[in-house]
C-alpha cells in the first residue's frame, strides 16, 4: 500500500500539469530576477510548493532506498534466511513424526530345541512386544515432548524473523519515506517565511 502510495505520489509529481506549472512558475520568477525587481511573496511560496510537489516525493523514496540498502538489506536477508531455515526444520520434524515409535527391542528368545513352528512363533512375537506397555509410553512420551520443546524451539525463532522483517518493511515504507517527506516539508515552510520575512 505505502509502495502504491508513494507510485501515485510520484506520477502526479510527474504529471504534465505540474511540469508545465512548474517550468512557468520559474520563467515567471526568472523574470522578476532578470528585471531586478523583486520577486512577490505569492510566487516564491507557488515556486517551492511546486517543488515540493515535483521533487519531495521522489527525493525520499531515493534517500530511503538507499538507507535499506545500507543498513535494513542485511537483516532483511538475514531474517528470510531464518525464516527459510525454520520452515525445513519443520519439515524434518514432520518427516519424522510420520515415523512410528520402535518398541524397545527385546534379546532375541532362544528357539527351544524342539524347534517346531509354535516355538517361532512365540519367539517372534515375544522379541517384537516390549516388556512392558509402561516402557513403551514413557519412550512416546519422551519423543513427543522433544517434539514440543523443538516446536516451541522454531516457533520462537519464527517470531523473531517475522518481528524483525515487520521492522523492516515498517522502516522501508512508512517511517523513513514519511519522516523524509516531512523533513523536506519543513524545510520548504521555513524558507517560505523566512522569504516572507
Amino acid at each position: 500500500v505505502a509502495f502504491g502510495i508513494q507510485k501515485i505520489l510520484i506520477g502526479i509529481g510527474g504529471h504534465v500539469l505540474v511540469k508545465s506549472l512548474l517550468s512557468a512558475l520559474g520563467v515567471a520568477a526568472a523574470w522578476f530576477v532578470f528585471k531586478d525587481r523583486p520577486v512577490p511573496h505569492w510566487l516564491k511560496s507557488a515556486l517551492i510548493l511546486i517543488i515540493l510537489v515535483r521533487l519531495a516525493v521522489p527525493a525520499a523514496t531515493v534517500i530511503s532506498n538507499g538507507a535499506y540498502q545500507i543498513f535494513l538489506e542485511p537483516q532483511y536477508q538475514a531474517s528470510t534466511a531464518g525464516l527459510n531455515d525454520s520452515s525445513l526444520q519443520l519439515e524434518a520434524l514432520k518427516s519424522t513424526t510420520q515415523q512410528p515409535v520402535a518398541p524397545t527391542p527385546q534379546p532375541e528368545a532362544v528357539a527351544p530345541a524342539n524347534d517346531n513352528w509354535w516355538s517361532r512363533t512365540k519367539a517372534t512375537v515375544s522379541s517384537a512386544v516390549p516388556a512392558s506397555p509402561s516402557d513403551f509410553m514413557q519412550r512416546v512420551n519422551t519423543q513427543i515432548n522433544g517434539m514440543n520443546l523443538r516446536i516451541q524451539q522454531i516457533g520462537e525463532q519464527v517470531t523473531r524473523n517475522v518481528v524483525s522483517q515487520i521492522v523492516v518493511f515498517l522502516l522501508q515504507t512508512l517511517i523513513l519515506p514519511i519522516g523524509l517527506i516531512w523533513a523536506i516539508y519543513k524545510v520548504a515552510i521555513s524558507l517560505v517565511f523566512r522569504q516572507k520575512n
